[in-house]
């Protein structure tokens, strides 16, 4: 029965209109950030910048499913979902500048996404520092009423969470995925928004008793809303001036880094090592020198089947007939390449947007709360969404 009238109870509030936040005790800055590729190579030349992003790819690649395996035990819904829709892989150069989220995302509201950036350099010199940086972030949007009990309620904008899931692989394999949320609102304003956090008072008795002696201690529970302890340390390593504003740079970094993995190019490229998926973008103009240590499939004439490239429309003669042949793709999608199991689709051919504009909302149910018909967790998910992604979704599974 008092599950029950809890249930109510939080159904009334939710309906209510929630305060926001505090206002913030910083000024936003309002540029667009952006996400550059800092390199070595010639610039002016696109192909040397494919050359160095495969360059990190291979040197990587196998770090990035180490880090995509490990973080089954930290964190089992994230593993359940990005291992089979992918992990976007971004080259370890890039370098994100902090301001407000992007155009785009603040006009697409992503439902979830994760990137993944493993320099081994930047993390070696870490290590002799004894500092863990994060290997993976990745981020889901919430209906504001049903985000997990221990978030600041809101009414207003999307509620996001962020993760950034550190893994120190050498020293005793700590694994530690530090969350924390904040409220996106219409005009792109971002609040940080308070987590509930418990602890114990110790309490000393100051005078004798029947039951208790002068100076005995026991322990009440507390409950407070604030930001973690965890956030204020890392703003302090960090060039932010407090805990609010390294929070907003950090979601801010992060949806950058998505919008530029996830839409930066025509191509979703899924590589596979097992069960495990990561994703990244090739041009297809420079596809061939990729992966042109790909296994090549050999035709009955001798010459080998060309890899997935664009037709570009033009007009063909042949048999004294002319033709014109309209835009298309054509091409070998599917190969071994470095013992990785590579598929190459074209999400946004033939209207569908891709994973990267999928508009759903999260909901977070308690151990009373009885699920949806219509709700899905994140393994049937994931499941739907790669299928989706292949072509070979079939909705009567």
């Amino acid at each position: 029965m008092f599950d029950f009238i809890v249930r109510l109870w939080r159904r009334w509030r939710y309906k209510t209109e929630q305060p926001l936040p505090p206002p913030l005790p910083l000024a936003l800055v309002q540029a667009t950030p952006t996400v550059d590729i800092d390199t070595d190579e010639d610039d002016t030349d696109p192909f040397k910048l494919d050359f160095s992003l495969r360059k990190n790819v291979l040197d990587d690649l196998d770090m990035h499913f180490k880090v995509l395996h490990r973080i089954k035990q930290a964190d089992r819904s994230a593993f359940d979902l990005y291992s089979q829709i992918g992990c976007y892989l971004i080259p370890a150069e890039s370098i994100a500048h902090g301001g407000t989220v992007s155009p785009w995302f603040n006009n697409t509201r992503p439902s979830f996404g994760a990137v993944s950036i493993i320099n081994s350099k930047e993390h070696a010199r870490s290590d002799k520092r004894d500092r863990i940086l994060p290997r993976m972030c990745y981020f889901t949007k919430y209906k504001p009423a049903k985000a997990p009990p221990d978030i600041e309620r809101t009414n207003h904008g999307d509620v996001y969470v962020l993760t950034l899931y550190y893994d120190d692989l050498k020293n005793g394999g700590i694994r530690l995925p530090a969350a924390f949320p904040i409220a996106l609102l219409p005009d792109g304003t971002i609040h940080p928004l308070r987590q509930l956090s418990r602890d114990k008072q110790t309490i000393r008795h100051k005078r004798n008793g029947s039951k208790q002696r002068r100076g005995e201690q026991f322990s009440i529970p507390t409950s407070r809303w604030s930001i973690p302890g965890f956030w204020k340390e890392q703003a302090v390593d960090s060039e932010s001036s407090n805990e609010i504003e390294h929070l907003i740079s950090l979601f801010v970094i992060a949806a950058n880094f998505y919008e530029v993995a996830a839409i930066g190019g025509m191509t979703r490229v899924d590589v596979g090592k097992g069960n495990l998926h990561l994703i990244l973008n090739v041009d297809p103009k420079y596809s061939a020198r990729f992966f042109n240590d790909r296994d090549k499939t050999r035709l009955p004439n001798g010459s080998t089947k060309r890899i997935f490239h664009i037709v570009r429309p033009h007009r063909r003669i042949a048999n004294g007939k002319e033709k014109y042949i309209r835009f298309h793709f054509r091409g070998e999608r599917c190969f071994d390449w470095n013992g990785y199991r590579v598929e190459i689709t074209v999400p946004f051919y033939k209207g569908w947007a891709g994973i990267a504009e999928a508009n759903m909302s999260a909901s977070d149910y308690g151990i009373d709360e009885k699920l949806p018909a219509d709700a899905l967790d994140t393994a049937e998910l994931g499941h739907r969404l790669r299928q989706l992604a292949g072509g070979t979704y079939n909705s009567a599974r």
